[in-house]
Order: structure tokens, then sequence, then C-alpha cells
């Protein structure tokens, strides 16, 4: 790392992290906290010295843990990036081109497979597919729940969800949890209905709650998770929610009265279970990796104070 007057950037980075709180109380602002140049200026921070100078060493080891924590969380969330691509890649090669695999294994429109027009969606599309909407697809689970009865679930309000991924690890304490409350369970979907174009649609790792500005939607088949998932991504279903929201400044999508009525393309239910058994083992690793990039954020904010005020030192 670059030294800044003695100070590695990694350790001032962390420095300022663990003295964040502190800082934010020095700013002005009622809306948005600001904070003055001059405030950083004088804000005193402790740098670890040795023989009377600052000891770049001691602070090399200081945020090595934290440092390893971090890179490993990265590598968490890249090998999620590769597995999450090679699960749209197939679908995309299934049922969007429909060169999902034939009878004889050879893909099916590029093989010469019978493609018959449909006066519904106006485009033809293999034999023996039919047109269902979402709505047949999926449950839209209503589990309500109050402030009081949460039972230390982790909350996950529509903000912390993240934006084209498949799953997530960061939640809030079930402290912040207060109104219009919905529990989830584990490989639920959860679908950012509120300001549905930030493209909010994750399954769920772990049982918890949610606001009812995010749909709660369940597969009405489970050994169809997989289709039923790539089905919701997509950039079409999440523009038809978008485009069929309400209000101006806070538009929501409306699960009822018109996303549940999407029409699509369905292939036999043999076809959809086939590419969800594909693709289990990716959704399987993707929901792990992110329950241990949770633990390891867990244990970098736990370490982060010790390590920065001394109380654990590294040999």
């Amino acid at each position: 790392a670059r030294n800044f007057k003695g100070v590695t950037r990694d350790f001032l980075f962390y420095q300022i992290k663990y003295m964040r709180k502190q800082l934010v109380k020095q700013g002005n602002g009622s809306i948005f906290t600001n904070l003055k140049t001059e405030i950083l200026k004088e804000f005193p921070i402790s740098i670890p010295a040795k023989d009377g100078r600052l000891d770049t060493e001691t602070q090399n080891r200081i945020v090595f843990p934290l440092i390893s924590i971090e890179d490993k969380i990265e590598l968490n969330n890249s090998i999620c990036a590769e597995l999450e691509a090679m699960a749209k890649q197939l679908y995309d090669y299934w049922f969007v081109q429909f060169d999902f695999p034939d009878e004889n294994g050879k893909p099916y429109k590029s093989s010469g497979g019978k493609m018959v027009w449909n006066e519904e969606l106006k485009r033809k599309i293999p034999e023996g597919w039919e047109i269902i909407t979402l709505g047949e697809l999926f449950d839209k689970i209503n589990d309500g729940c109050s402030a009081s009865a949460t039972n230390n679930l982790p909350y996950t309000p529509v903000d912390t969800l993240p934006t084209k991924k498949m799953s997530f690890s960061e939640f809030k304490s079930d402290e912040e949890a207060n109104s219009s409350l919905i529990k989830y369970s584990k490989y639920d979907i959860l679908f950012g209905a509120m300001r549905a174009y930030f493209h909010r649609v994750c399954i769920a790792p772990f049982n918890g709650i949610t606001r009812t500005t995010t749909f709660v939607l369940r597969p009405k088949r489970k050994e169809e998770l997989g289709y039923a998932f790539e089905t919701i991504n997509t950039d079409f279903a999440v523009a038809y929610a978008v485009a069929n929201s309400v209000g101006t400044q806070q538009p929501y999508a409306e699960w009822d009265s018109n996303f549940a009525d999407m029409k699509l393309a369905c292939p036999p239910q043999k076809l959809r279970v086939k590419y969800s058994k594909k693709i289990h083992g990716i959704i399987e690793a993707v929901v792990e990796y992110n329950l241990q990039n949770q633990q390891l954020t867990s244990l970098r904010d736990f370490l982060l104070p010790m390590l920065m005020n001394g109380q654990v030192k590294v040999k």
C-alpha cells in the first residue's frame, strides 16, 4: 500500500471505517450528513509507532486479517457471478432461442424442430408448448408478521437486495423492522416491487422477513425452482413489471392486478424440471457462497474495532 506520511493506505481506510460513527456525529445537515474538510483534517486517529516513528509493519499486520476476509468475499462474489452467468446462458439457449435438447439430444430449433404460430404472443413457439401466466407459475406469499413477533429473523427490506444477482447476503437487524412485514422461507424468490427497474430478483438464502414493497414468490412446484427463477428474472419480466407499475415518485409493481397476468410461452413440465435439475447445483453453490459471505462480513465487523483499538494483536 502507498504511504501517506508513514500511514499505509489500507490502515487509513480501516481506521476511518472504524471511526465512521464518530465522524458522522461531527457532520451537519438535516437530510444528508456533510463533513467539512477542516473536520477531517483535525480529527485525531491512533497510528502504531515504534522508536518515535510511524510503524508501517505493525499497520500492515493489523489490517492483514481484514484484507484477507475482504479478498475471500470478493472471490466468492466472482465465483457466484460466473455461476449465475452459466445458468442464464443455458436458460437463454433453451427457452429464448428454443435450442433445448430434442428427443435425440440435438438442439430443437437448429435441428429443424417444428415451430407454430401463436396468436396470443404474435410469434412462433415450439410445438407442444402452452401459454401460461406468471400467476400459474408462482404463489404470492402473504405471511404477515408483527414487529413484536420477528423472532430475530434477518430483516431484508427492498433496499438491501442487490441488483441482478441470484441471491444475497446483506440484511438488517429485526429491531429495525417496524411495519408492513411479511415472512419468507429459504429458496423463496424475492422480487423488489418498489422501483422494479432496479431489477432486484433474488433467491432467499435463509428464512427471514421483508416488507410488502417486496413480493415473496414461491414456485407452485418446488422442483421447478431454477426455471421459475430465471423466468421472472428475465429483462422482459422486469420490464413488464416496470411498465405496469403505479405511482410516480415511488412506482410500485402490482401482482394481482397485472404482473401475475403476464403471459409467456411455457415448455412442458418435463423440460422445466430437466433445466431446474441442471442448475440445482449452481443455486446451491450461490446460496452457500452468500451464506459464507454473511459470516465473513460478521467476522470482519467483529474484528475491526478490536484490531483498531489494540484489543487483539496479530503476530
